[in-house]
């Protein structure tokens, strides 16, 4: 897997074989790929349902994703900062 900008874009790349293999992994609820290019279309068509086609107000699984990226890059000083700390006057 890798991820980088371009474009003004966030780009994430995982692998086909990962997916594949990560999924007979899931902890007390793994399954058996009985058709690879089915699950991986599936897969690529479904994994935005998941999140919010750009509308970050909803309380999507990727939303809370990229929330708990935000809290964290606050915490490691990664060119943000909580928004409610500083001279509250």
């Amino acid at each position: 897997m890798k991820a980088y900008r371009r474009d003004g874009k966030l780009m994430i790349e995982i692998g086909e074989d990962a997916l594949l293999h990560g999924a007979t992994l899931i902890p007390d609820d793994p399954i058996r790929i009985t058709d690879p290019e089915r699950y991986l279309n599936w897969i690529a068509g479904h994994v935005m349902s998941f999140g919010d086609d750009g509308d970050f107000d909803s309380a999507s699984d990727l939303t809370r994703l990229f929330d708990r990226m935000a809290i964290a890059a606050a915490e490691w000083d990664a060119g943000c900062e909580p928004a409610n700390t500083g001279d509250q006057r």
